[in-house]
């Protein structure tokens, strides 16, 4: 259950499949951030972190970075 939402960050980057932005959520139950995307219909959730600073971070790391390849194409 999502409990509270926090502001967007600029440093958040877009969903790497649907390309809306995301947002930091907290769950006060287990004290865990996230970032989510924003659209409904793609709902891509990143890891739970222990801050939101580390969620945007681990949201942020896409897996083939190093190739050159960071979003998929619409």
């Amino acid at each position: 259950m999502k409990t509270s939402k926090e502001k967007k960050s600029s440093k958040i980057k877009p969903c790497p499949f649907c390309g809306r932005p995301g947002t930091v959520y907290h769950w006060d139950y287990t004290s865990q951030y996230a970032v989510l995307c924003a659209s409904i219909k793609c709902g891509v959730e990143g890891p739970n972190s222990k801050t939101g600073a580390a969620a945007i971070l681990r949201w942020n790391k896409r897996i083939d970075e190093k190739a050159g390849v960071t979003e998929v194409k619409r």
